[in-house]
């Protein structure tokens, strides 16, 4: 998985970190990849207004697993789940 970068600044790839999904499941005939992250630490947390939320930080990282592949020529990337 890449970043979307129109233009790279010098060492910027030197500082972002890498996406790297733990599984990709792709099912060619049927147009579906589903994206899977698996975390050895505890992915609820104590929130503002509950006791048990998702931690933010999780959630904004498959988000950009997902939708940062959107656009870049793989059909399988632009359904992802």
């Amino acid at each position: 998985m890449g970043w979307q970068i129109e233009q790279k600044t010098a060492g910027i790839d030197k500082i972002l970190p890498a996406m790297r999904t733990d599984v990709a499941l792709d099912h060619p005939s049927t147009g579906q990849r589903i994206i899977i992250d698996t975390k050895l630490t505890a992915i609820v947390t104590s929130g503002w207004y509950r006791e048990g939320t998702l931690s933010s930080g999780y959630v904004y990282q498959i988000y950009v697993y997902l939708r940062s592949q959107v656009g870049r020529g793989d059909a399988l990337a632009d359904h992802a789940s």
